[in-house]
């Protein structure tokens, strides 16, 4: 075993040792700190969460239980905007082919223009692309 583990290991169960003598060893308590850091360091360091709980005493279940609490602390949510709106503005009437059909403009809110096409074929770039960051 590594001595840096063992080390860890002995610290944690002095803490652990020192903490029940004040608080009691078989009443329902909150960990402190100390041992939470330490018990989290030491995980990484085995490589294994129920490893780590064998080798100071403390059930599997606490140390998962701390090890989400710890990760959701560290997630940090984004807010999503999704207050931009994309403008459309009809042009005039130009026949290709022999075919009478309108014509839009869009102009994206990232400044992206798409012009001369008909409103479905908009509607259908716009789909394509929809999941993209593009529109």
């Amino acid at each position: 075993m590594n001595s840096e583990i063992k080390i860890l290991a002995n610290e944690i169960r002095q803490i652990r040792a020192q903490y029940e003598a004040e608080v009691g060893a078989n009443r329902r308590r909150v960990w402190p700190r100390a041992i939470k850091d330490r018990v989290m360091k030491l995980c990484e360091l085995v490589g294994s969460v129920k490893g780590a709980a064998e080798l100071v005493g403390i059930s599997t279940d606490s140390v998962y239980a701390w090890r989400s609490k710890s990760k959701a602390e560290g997630f940090k949510q984004l807010t999503i905007a999704k207050s931009r709106s994309v403008s459309v503005t009809d042009t005039d009437a130009r026949p290709i082919q022999g075919a009478a059909f309108v014509t839009v403009t869009v102009t994206t809110p990232d400044g992206y223009l798409i012009e001369g096409l008909p409103a479905a074929m908009v509607i259908d770039v716009l789909t394509a692309c929809g999941g993209r960051d593009v529109f």
